[in-house]
């Protein structure tokens, strides 16, 4: 599958060329470095796919989301009788991924403990399953990624410096959204084209105005957050123009369309006019209270039954 690395800044373009140089030497550890939500496992994938161990696993882990009693047995294996729950011997993510590459996501969260042991693994390319006598050979590239600033942790003593220097053969930054604007429209633009035609919505386009507001929202989820933003507008709306009622009020200030979007009164009249309006309402209420029928009534103040009434009226 290949990943998609959309966006015109010059900075995307630098880490996309880092990936590609990268990804042509097999051994060498990755350290990606950015904000959540800033795209770092698509980079760790890109730099998979673009080298010679794309035919072999990518396999991804979540240091923050395992147990530290858990996370050595997952990343290692372990023989059978180990502890009490090891029924059967079972190989660990190191060996799955043998031939090819293994993320370690959000690793400035590993345990210390752990992190030594993660170290000896980088420097004898061997793991030994929890339980285990023998050592067993794997060649595994290691790409790992932190929105931490780990030099931080390791003043404080939550991060070894050995194994920092380790990882961080190769580093790769990627800037948060805000920094890097000129790429909203385009990532914008590119979601709403996926999740259009996914849900079958017919959107087109994004207007000037929902551009300029999609552009000016500072993104403290980054990319992750946009493409949620653009996936839930296709689940409520129909195309074919994302139009700036459609955003939520942090991004648009307020739940009204703005005057710019209003049809011209003169040319259909105020009943068809005002339609439009109840409409486009009714549609931003429906946004902001994420598809709720019940929560968006007791926001408009008005009953249920005259919502859906509303609602099906005018198409909704």
């Amino acid at each position: 599958e290949k990943v998609p690395l959309v966006g015109v800044n010059s900075s995307l373009k630098e880490i996309i060329r880092q990936a590609r140089e990268v990804a042509r030497f097999a051994e060498a550890t990755v350290l990606i470095t950015g904000e959540s939500g800033t795209g770092k496992e698509l980079i760790a994938k890109s730099i998979h796919h673009l080298s010679d161990r794309r035919e072999a696993p990518f396999i991804e882990i979540n240091c923050a989301s395992i147990p530290i009693n858990l996370l050595e047995s997952e990343l290692f294996g372990h023989e059978k009788g180990a502890f009490t729950d090891a029924s059967a011997r079972k190989a660990g993510l190191f060996e799955t991924a043998n031939k090819g590459t293994i993320f370690l996501d959000e690793i400035g969260e590993m345990d210390p403990a752990m992190q030594a042991k993660l170290l000896r693994v980088l420097e004898s390319r061997q793991i030994r399953r929890v339980g285990g006598t023998k050592n067993i050979d794997v060649d595994v590239r290691v790409i790992s990624a932190t929105n931490r600033n780990l030099k931080d942790a390791i003043k404080g003593g939550l991060f070894r410096e050995d194994l920092y220097y380790r990882l961080n053969v190769f580093p790769i930054h990627i800037p948060p959204l805000r920094e890097r604007r000129e790429d909203i429209p385009v990532l914008a633009a590119f979601y709403l084209d996926k999740y259009s035609r996914a849900f079958s919505r017919g959107f087109h386009e994004i207007s000037a105005d929902a551009i300029k507001l999609l552009s000016a929202y500072d993104w403290p989820g980054n990319i992750r957050e946009l493409k949620n933003l653009i996936e839930k507008i296709c689940i409520i709306n129909q195309g074919p123009t994302l139009i700036a009622a459609y955003l939520p009020p942090e991004i648009s200030g307020t739940p009204r369309v703005p005057q710019t979007e209003l049809p011209a009164i003169d040319s259909i009249g105020l009943e068809k006019a005002l339609e439009e309006f109840e409409r486009a309402t009714i549609k931003a209420a429906l946004v902001k209270c994420s598809g709720n029928v019940l929560k968006t009534s007791e926001m408009l103040k008005i009953p249920r039954g005259t919502l859906r009434y509303k609602m099906n009226r005018l198409g909704l």
